[in-house]
Formats: structure tokens, C-alpha cells, sequence
């Protein structure tokens, strides 16, 4: 899951709005507010794709999957439209999202007017506002409250920053969305430190305790050529009637991106954490490398291997909600081709395989309304194209 927080937003079509065009359209506002700088950019990115599951489930289901989460079906994945704006020092952030990915984020909800409360919400992708004022002849601090997309991992809500079309493991069990403030100081061009407090991890329309969770972040970048972030992340995530009870959950996060050489591109990315509770300690680990190679200019090749590995209390519950494995890892190699600057192709193999049956293979059975799990492999081929402004 990204690139970090308002770092996802996009910024490749941009409209300014200039002081005089502002003022031919308005009443004239205070001197000190004509003088501010003004802009506004509007950016957006559409995905589709076709993928088919060699197990052929019969619920059509590729399990663990955001992108490419249907079996042999033509599938909008996700509609994005970006807004951002600022005037002077202020500045604002909203990226809405319509189609499979505003779904597959979120838990189905319990009620129908529950479902009715989120379904707005379930368009706001990411939603901010920030100011940064000028502090010793520059502005080095940013100070930011709103919806943020999840900063963690190396891997971004949009395909086509991505090198391959469907996300690591860790992107389906990490936290996609957080809700609070933070503030950033840049020190230079190179090094930035970051602090916030959210509600928790996923808690968007409302809170499940009482208590709020820091997250600290140290993002060092040379440019294209390397970028290194890592972060740590401690608060109370149970819910308040949980019989693990209100423990502190510590998270840990490190990734980093370098240019190898004018062709090759690698990531690589280490998350893990521990929970001390009532019921014992829940631990997990998750790691990941990927390569991307330049065949030509309009040619790509990428290839990727990940895991995740959980321990969990003999009394206690997964916090993955994961049943039946707790260690689970895929294989991808994925084909881009970029016929023009802002459309991309792409054909991607990749092979799912779990220590117990985490996937649907032939005839699905159910229970209580919810699909259970026979295989404990899967293999997909993924066709899929992205555009974006």
C-alpha cells in the first residue's frame, strides 16, 4: 500500500490561477491576499483489466488481491479524480476514487445503515488541508490534519506508479486509510522528519477506543536515485471490548527505492511489529524486493517476490483476521508497454502459495453468508491498462 501520505498525490496536469484572472472575476480582495501566490491542479487516472484464475473459483474471486480482485471478468478497478490547490502558505488535497478498490478497502459493512453512513466516505480516497508558514527567511514545517492514505510500504493506491499491477500481500493487510494531523520539518533537499497522532489504523467514520496512535517518520531522498523512508508506530488498535484488552501495538516500517543503473530499478521493503496483550504477544513480519528493468523505452520488465508471516496466541486472534495460515508469500513477473506517454499496458503472471488454505479453487463452499477458503495456492494471468492526465 504509500509514497508518503499527500507524497501519493498526483501532479501532471496543472491549471494556475493567477492573481489578475482571480481578481477579474471577484471583488477586489485585501492587498496582503492579491499578493499571495494562487494555484489549482487537477490530475486523475482510470485502471481496467481482465484477469483469469487457473483454479476457477466458482465465486470468481482471486483472494488476497486489490487490483485484480475478479476471476475471468472485464473489471473497472478504480476511477481517480485529484484536486489539489493552495493560496500562499495554505494548501489543500482531495483525491476521489469510484469502482472496485472503493469497496475492496474496507470491511462490508454490518448493517444497511451502516452501509448507507459509508458510502460516501468510500470516495474519499484522501482528503487534507496544510499550512506552511515561513519560519527563518524559508518554510521548513508543514502542518497538515485531514484523511491520509496509509504512508506505509513502497507501493501506491495508483497502477501505473507501480511496477507491477497487482500489490504485495502487504498491501491487502496493511491499513489503507488514517485520520488525524501531523507535522513535517525539512531540514533540507535531502532529509525530512515527520510526527502525527490519528484515530488508528482504518478508522475513518468513527473511532473503536478511546486512545490515539503516533506514528514518526524519517524520509531521506538524493533525488531518482534513492529514496529511504522509516517509520515507527505505537498506540491501542483493539477494539474497546476486545479480549485482548487496550495493549499498545508497535509497528515498524522501513522501505527504500534506488537506481541501480541508467536501466535497473530495485525496492525493497521490511514491515513487522508486536502486540503484548492479555492473551499472549501477536507478532508479524512482512518483506518484500522487486526489480524493474528498461528493455527499451516503451518496454518494461518487472519482477517481485513477497511474504508475510503472522504469529498469533493460542487464545488469541489474528491481526490480519486471518484463518487457516498464518505464512503466505506470491511470485510475480510482470510486461509494460507504453505505447504513448500516459497509457500503460500491461501482462502479469503471478503465483499465490500459503501454509493452509487461504484461496478458492472449483466449487466454493459457504457458511453463515461468507465464502471459506479450499486451496492453498493460486495462479493468475492479468491483463490490465491504465491512462492517466
Amino acid at each position: 500500500m504509500t509514497a508518503v501520505i499527500t507524497l501519493r498525490h498526483l501532479a501532471t496536469l496543472g491549471l494556475a490561477l493567477s492573481p489578475a484572472s482571480a481578481l477579474a472575476q471577484a471583488p477586489s480582495p485585501p492587498a496582503e491576499t492579491s499578493e499571495l501566490r494562487r494555484s489549482l491542479t487537477v490530475s486523475g487516472y482510470a485502471e481496467a483489466y481482465y484477469s483469469y484464475n487457473f483454479g476457477a473459483p466458482s465465486n470468481g474471486l482471486n483472494a488476497f488481491r486489490f487490483f485484480d480482485a475478479s476471476h475471468d471478468h472485464i473489471a473497472l478497478n478504480n476511477l481517480g479524480l485529484d484536486v489539489n490547490w493552495s493560496i500562499g502558505p495554505v494548501a489543500g488535497h482531495t483525491t476521489l476514487q469510484l469502482g472496485a478498490v472503493a469497496g475492496l478497502a474496507y470491511l462490508p459493512a454490518p448493517t444497511l445503515p451502516r452501509a448507507q453512513q459509508e458510502i460516501l466516505w468510500r470516495v474519499l480516497q484522501e482528503v487534507t488541508l496544510g499550512w506552511s508558514p515561513r519560519l527563518l527567511g524559508r518554510a521548513p514545517l508543514t502542518v497538515e490534519a485531514g484523511i491520509f492514505v496509509a504512508p506505509f510500504g513502497v507501493e501506491w493506491v495508483q497502477v501505473y506508479r507501480n511496477w507491477t499491477w497487482s500489490p504485495t500481500n502487504f498491501f491487502y493487510v496493511a491499513p489503507f486509510q488514517m485520520t488525524g494531523g501531523r507535522a513535517s520539518w525539512k531540514f533540507n533537499d535531502r532529509l525530512t522528519a515527520r510526527a502525527g497522532v490519528y484515530a488508528g489504523m482504518d478508522r475513518v467514520l468513527d473511532d473503536n477506543n478511546s486512545d490515539r496512535s503516533v506514528l514518526l517518520q524519517l524520509e531521506y531522498t538524493t533525488g531518482d536515485d534513492l529514496f529511504v523512508s522509516a517509520q515507527y508506530m505505537f498506540g491501542v488498535e483493539r477494539d474497546r471490548d476486545a479480549p485482548e484488552g487496550p495493549w499498545v501495538r508497535h509497528t515498524f516500517d522501513l522501505f527504500t527505492e534506488l537506481r541501480a543503473s541508467r536501466r535497473l530499478q530495485l525496492r525493497g521493503h521490511l514491515y513487522g511489529g508486536f502486540e503484548p496483550n492479555r492473551t499472549g504477544v501477536n507478532g508479524w513480519f512482512s518483506a518484500a524486493v522487486s526489480a524493474r528493468y528498461e528493455l527499451l523505452s516503451w518496454l518494461f520488465l518487472a519482477g517481485r517476490a513477497d511474504l508475510v508471516h503472522e504469529w498469533v496466541p493460542e487464545r488469541g486472534a489474528s491481526v490480519f483476521a486471518l484463518d487457516g495460515a498464518n505464512l503466505f508469500g506470491s511470485g510475480t513477473l510482470t510486461v509494460e508497454l507504453l505505447p504513448e506517454s500516459h497509457l500503460s499496458l500491461r501482462v502479469e503472471y503471478r503465483h499465490d502459495h500459503a501454509n493452509g488454505p487461504l484461496y478458492f479453487a472449483g466449487a466454493v463452499q459457504r457458511a453463515a453468508g461468507v465464502d471459506i477458503p479450499n486451496a492453498d495456492s493460486q495462479d493468475t494471468v492479468t491483463i490490465g491498462a491504465t491512462t492517466w492526465f
